[in-house]
Order: structure tokens, then sequence, then C-alpha cells
């Protein structure tokens, strides 16, 4: 997946061969292609839901002996390799891509099934499209939200920090709303229309409502 220089949001998109089951990624098998890989000039960051800064990790390969194997190091030019930095499916980092033209590249076998993520916790999260196909948010549903077109919303940006969509979950009990999906407005009756998400990119998810998960429908009902 090619991404804009500056910050991205990045969503693993396969269950590792061999790995840590279904739903949790291993960042070393995460790649950057026609990237720097000097250690210093691409990296991540992985923040948790009260806004700490848990992880960080930079880019290296072995081009001019410049480090002992390609993968993420643990600081600037470092020689300690990020061990244990792992992001469930469906949930995302930052990626600061500050080399032009490298893409991301992702290991592993395509989801067959729906994807269910674990419970989020309140506040602030990075969801995305965990499928290798193009996602509409309409496809995208919450299970145990409150449903009620202004508790819980999305928030898309781009790279150079602006916010380019909100919309807001509906769903039908109760009469609030004509059908289950997003809105525009916060207990609006527009739905939101062309709001689609690339494989791997995300978005940030204001959880308000307590025990939801995220269900993104299998890549081959898409």
């Amino acid at each position: 997946m090619k991404n804009a220089t500056g910050y991205n949001f990045i969503v693993p998109t396969y269950k590792n061969v061999g790995g840590n089951g279904e739903k949790v990624i291993d960042l070393q098998s995460i790649k950057l292609v026609n990237a720097a890989g000097d250690g210093m000039t691409d990296w991540i960051e992985v923040w948790d839901d009260t806004g700490s800064m848990t992880d960080t990790a930079y880019f290296w390969v072995t081009k001019d002996g410049g480090a002992e194997k390609d993968g993420w190091v643990t600081e600037m030019m470092g020689t300690d390799y990020a061990e244990d930095v792992t992001v469930s499916m469906g949930a995302g980092f930052y990626l600061n891509m500050n080399t032009e033209g490298a893409t991301v590249q992702y290991s592993g076998e395509v989801v067959q099934s729906d994807l269910i993520s674990d419970e989020l916790p309140t506040g602030y999260n990075i969801i995305g499209n965990a499928t290798p196909v193009p996602v509409d948010l309409q496809k995208i549903t919450l299970l145990n939200a409150a449903g009620d077109g202004m508790t819980d919303w999305i928030e898309v940006w781009d790279e150079t920090g602006s916010m380019t969509d909100t919309a807001y979950f509906w769903v039908t009990k109760d009469g609030g709303a004509e059908k289950d999906g997003w809105v525009t407005e916060m207990m609006g009756t527009d739905y939101a229309e062309g709001i689609t998400f690339a494989p791997g990119e995300g978005i940030f998810f204001n959880c308000n409502s307590s025990g939801v998960k995220v269900k993104i429908p299998a890549p081959i009902a898409l």
C-alpha cells in the first residue's frame, strides 16, 4: 500500500503465518519497500487510549552494512530490534513516512471470515480496514454500541492534519434511525456516502459505549 509522506494511520491486513493467531500481528512482519531504511527517516508510534505513546520503532535495512537484518529497531539508528510489539487486527498505529514513494508490505494469510475486534477501551482508538480490499464505511458495524447517533463516532484525518469527515453510528432500535449505519451529523438523517478505506488505512474512532466491538465483513462478502 502506497502512503503519503507525513503521518499515516496504518492497520494490519493479514494474520501471521504460524504466528500469534488471527487477531495479532507482530511488527517485524510489516516491512517498508523503497524506504530509506537508515534507522531514522521512517518510524512508527504506538499510542494507547489514554493518549500515551507506548512504543516507537525505526526502520532499518541491511544495505551498506547499516543493520544486522531488515526490520524495526527501538532507537534511532539503534541495534536492538523491537520485540513483542504487536498490533491487533483492525487496530492501528501511526507511521511517520518521510521517504517519498515508499510502500507498506504485509506478510501473512488473508482472513476469510468476518473480522470482529476485541472489546475496545473507551476513548479514542485507531481502527480501520484490516482486509486486503477497499471497504465502504457503511459496511463497518459496531456491536454493543449505543447506536443513538451521537455516542460513538469516527473521524477521518488526512496527512496534513486536517479532519476531512466525521460520522456517527445509528441503529434502528426504538425508531431512532431509518436503517443501521453511519450519519454525517450528530443524530442526523443523512447517511455518509463515499467514505471508503483502502486496505490498511486507519481512522480515529471515539468509543464512548462500553464493550464495543468492530465488525468488518469477510473480504469475499465485500
